[in-house]
């Protein structure tokens, strides 16, 4: 096992994505190129599924689905979470992640650090793993918060 994946202060977010989608049945949908590690690093979510539609991160975040994977880059590296909303006069971006402030909770980013939006292939889920997926992302989490990133 890797030494950073047994670190109590390593990053966990992609962890946690790989994790929910893991329990939904979609994990043989990421595309690995190889990592045994699968998707290990934030970065990496930047190549799964599919770009949600839109020539520019406003375009996205109004096509972008509960559910969605949004990839950001801060000051820190990359981090990876669930879109669960936005909003667009104050440029936040609402995100259902792991390892923000150390816990799993919807946390509020600035929709300017994004660097992608991607789509798990919902094309290739049944009605019964779409809602599935949905329990599991709206049945996480705490509280909003303002994200300290």
């Amino acid at each position: 096992m890797s030494k950073n994946l047994t670190n109590a202060n390593a990053p966990w977010c992609a962890g946690f994505v790989n994790y929910i989608l893991g329990l939904s049945g979609t994990e043989d949908m990421l595309d690995s190129k190889g990592d045994p590690y699968r998707l290990g690093k934030a970065k990496r979510f930047e190549e799964i599924g599919s770009n949600v539609p839109g020539a520019d991160t406003n375009q996205k975040l109004n096509n972008a689905m509960p559910g969605d994977v949004v990839v950001l880059k801060g000051d820190e590296g990359y981090h990876v979470s669930f879109y669960a909303g936005h909003d667009p006069q104050s440029g936040k971006v609402y995100l259902l992640g792991g390892n923000q402030a150390d816990q799993v909770k919807v946390s509020a980013f600035a929709s300017d650090t994004i660097t992608a939006v991607r789509r798990v292939r919902v094309d290739r889920l049944t009605n019964d793993e779409q809602e599935k997926i949905s329990q599991l992302i709206t049945g996480v989490g705490g509280k909003t918060s303002e994200s300290t990133r």
